[in-house]
């Protein structure tokens, strides 16, 4: 069995996800990576097409049927996996008042943004736990952080600051199986949920985060970390 790493993203057809594909394939890992729409991912289809070392899958994070079918599909070809970058996610109502915020947009944030990584990692544990120096990379954000809430992005914010609570007892969870989970702040990123005006480029952000991740050790399983390797407060 090749000893090249095996990766799978979700959420890889724009923006961070995109660039952590892209990165990955020109460092000749071995990727999957899920899309959504195809309508809205021609560039990484034309990316699959070319590179060797690249599978673009259809999935719906939140479809248990849909990530089994991915776990069936890494295991059939690698029998294994290495890493599990948690990358999908949606913002809704970002600049309105606590009080205009509606209860089904909270339960969307929550469906896609901890339900799709908690679901995503459940379903891929076993292929993890036979994985060489497995991780599972859940893409959080500051905004997540207690201490620093501001008052905007309510469903956002909450759903992140699950995450966080979600990456601490997969840490506790699975590192029976040597599995390590952490949760990882990607800056401000000039991405279509980031804005135009955000500093940070998404290579940038994600060429920091590659070096944590590739540097890891046990002791920082359950940490919140930025792509700078700075600790991030809960």
């Amino acid at each position: 069995m090749s000893d090249t790493p095996v990766v799978f993203v979700t959420g890889a057809n724009r923006g961070i996800g995109f660039e952590y594909v892209r990165q990955l394939v020109d460092r000749n890992d071995q990727v999957v990576a899920g899309y959504r729409s195809e309508a809205r991912s021609r560039d990484l289809l034309a990316m699959a097409k070319k590179r060797a070392n690249l599978d673009a899958v259809k999935v719906d994070v939140t479809d248990q049927a849909q990530i089994e079918n991915i776990r069936d599909i890494i295991s059939d070809r690698f029998g294994r996996l290495d890493m599990l970058i948690n990358n999908a996610g949606i913002q809704i109502k970002y600049d309105d008042d606590i009080d205009e915020v509606e209860p089904d947009e909270i339960v969307e944030n929550f469906r896609v943004n901890v339900v799709g990584p908690f679901l995503t990692a459940k379903i891929l544990h076993p292929l993890l736990a036979k994985g060489t120096n497995p991780r599972i990379i859940n893409i959080t954000s500051q905004m997540g952080s207690v201490e620093q809430a501001s008052g905007n992005a309510v469903p956002y914010r909450i759903s992140k600051a699950a995450v966080n609570m979600l990456t601490k007892n997969q840490a506790v969870a699975y590192a029976r199986d040597g599995i390590i989970a952490v949760a990882m702040h990607p800056g401000w990123v000039r991405t279509d949920m980031g804005g135009s005006s955000a500093p940070l480029a998404p290579k940038d952000s994600v060429a920091g985060m590659l070096k944590v991740i590739d540097n890891l050790k046990e002791q920082d399983s359950g940490r919140f970390i930025g792509y700078d390797g700075r600790p991030r407060s809960y």
